[in-house]
């Protein structure tokens, strides 16, 4: 649940992200392009120039887990850091792996703009996760992100391959002062929709 006192630190270097921050959270399973890994850290350099107080935190393993390595690095991360890393501040760019679930369930809660990029696939707890913790969600117009994100009513949706446009819209969500009855309307719908009850019930049906 959102928590408005939650903040995370980053101890290694002496940062600490409060509730109310301009945090950009990603997390996936595996830092790659199946998840828009490739897209979120090409917009990352331009979001940091034109928000000098915004932090991003990347929650993920580097091992490849739905897609491909890529050919001529060992790992997705270290291919878009040759890319992008000269233009990113590692005071304000902090690569954490998988955290345990209290850690994890922190940094969602200090997220200001939580990004989810998916190619058409399984859909991440994550995403759902961030919508439970009260994190505002930004998504990729791709199934089945859109099966339950409705753009401008309980997150927005933006182009999965037009970089611009993601920029921009992390840029306008970390300054907004209105996200707050769509991040109610998010919470609503994962405790109408997703609550542990029902989803044990209809795997115990399932089984049966």
């Amino acid at each position: 649940m959102p928590d408005k006192e939650a903040f995370f630190h980053i101890a290694n270097k002496d940062v600490t992200l409060r509730a109310g921050d301009e945090v950009i959270t990603y997390a996936a399973r595996s830092l790659e392009p199946v998840r828009g890994f490739h897209q979120f850290m090409r917009a990352l350099p331009e979001v940091l120039e034109k928000r000098p107080n915004a932090h991003v935190v990347i929650m993920g393993k580097t091992q490849t887990s739905y897609g491909v390595d890529p050919e001529d690095f060992e790992t997705w991360q270290e291919k878009l850091l040759a890319e992008v890393g000269h233009l990113l501040d590692p005071q304000r760019v902090h690569f954490t792996g998988f955290l345990p679930k209290e850690h994890y369930r922190t940094v969602l809660q200090v997220s200001k703009v939580h990004v989810y990029l998916t190619y058409p696939f399984l859909l991440s707890w994550s995403m759902l996760d961030a919508m439970v913790c009260g994190a505002f969600v930004l998504g990729s117009d791709t199934a089945p992100v859109t099966e339950i994100i409705e753009s401008g009513k309980n997150g927005l949706i933006v182009p999965f391959f037009d970089t611009p446009v993601l920029t921009q819209a992390m840029i306008d969500q970390l300054t907004s002062t209105k996200q707050k009855s769509i991040k109610k309307a998010a919470r609503k719908l994962i405790e109408k929709e997703f609550n542990q009850a029902d989803c044990v019930d209809n795997l115990l049906k399932l089984i049966e």
